[in-house]
């Protein structure tokens, strides 16, 4: 334009961006209980191990909606020529909800119970001494110090991909729609919050102000129908304004000589 380049960013039906609404969300978490949307950019999903986690509380925070599939191929670029209405392919075989997040509370044993610790393998440069607050102390006496099992109360929280508040992400989607962005970003604050068990601090933010996301429609005609039904509600209003006009105005009576003498006086 003028000898200038100029950048235009359009919304497209995305499929590798899930749009993830409160029929997604659990309710039982304070994390997501109080939020309305969250994006999950070219995300994957979990799998959570009902024999393993037995003896903790486990929930997922995130599902994806019921027409999700699977797609193995690294190809994120839609070809709307081969594939108009999405731009990929639509696997039915694996169209069903998937976990996208979830959060995990209990005690979980290291990776090295029964195993040596790594840090016991010495090198000629581990052999010197530290000097610390007590005196020298061997590198070896340090690292003989080995976590096999965590308290009975810790919080994990695991997402099944970080691309979400990536920050090209973030900066796309705050171009696009700043409740996108936001909702990210407080998805973010409010695990940590309550992986540090600050849960007055999450109650707090979910109390915030925040744009409320009309639902979805689940086809174009659906929303031609809503749409042409909204134009027909305001010309019919006009309508009725212009006909209530026309009725009041052909009953006003004329003032009479005397009624005109008196207003005068």
């Amino acid at each position: 334009a003028g000898g200038y380049q100029v950048q235009e960013i359009q919304a497209i039906d995305y499929p590798y961006f899930v749009d993830v609404r409160p029929d997604g969300m659990n309710s039982d978490s304070p994390i997501v209980s109080n939020m309305s949307m969250v994006t999950m950019n070219w995300t994957s999903y979990i799998t959570l191990d009902e024999v393993l986690n037995a003896n903790r509380e486990a929930l997922v925070l995130l599902d994806s909606s019921e027409n999700s599939w699977l797609r193995s191929s690294l190809d994120i670029q839609p070809n709307f020529e081969l594939y108009p209405e999405l731009g990929f392919a639509i696997d039915l075989n694996t169209q069903q909800r998937y976990p996208l997040a979830v959060s995990i509370q209990g005690s979980f044993e290291s990776y090295f119970k029964g195993k040596p610790s790594p840090l016991d393998e010495t090198t000629e440069a581990d052999t010197t001494t530290i000097e610390g607050e007590f005196g020298p102390t061997m590198p070896d006496e340090m690292s003989s110090i080995k976590i096999d099992q965590s308290p009975d109360n810790t919080r994990l929280t695991v997402i099944a991909n970080a691309s979400f508040v990536d920050d090209f992400v973030l900066t796309l989607s705050s171009r696009l729609s700043q409740d996108r962005y936001l909702n990210n970003l407080r998805f973010m604050q409010n695990a940590v919050d309550w992986s540090i068990e600050d849960l007055d601090l999450l109650s707090i933010r979910s109390r915030g102000t925040s744009t409320r996301v009309l639902n979805p429609f689940e086809n174009d005609k659906t929303a031609t129908y809503w749409e042409v039904f909204q134009y027909l509600l305001a010309i019919g209003l006009v309508v009725a304004l212009y006909i209530a006009w026309n009725i009041h105005k052909n009953n006003e009576k004329p003032l009479t000589d005397v009624e005109q003498e008196r207003g005068q006086e």
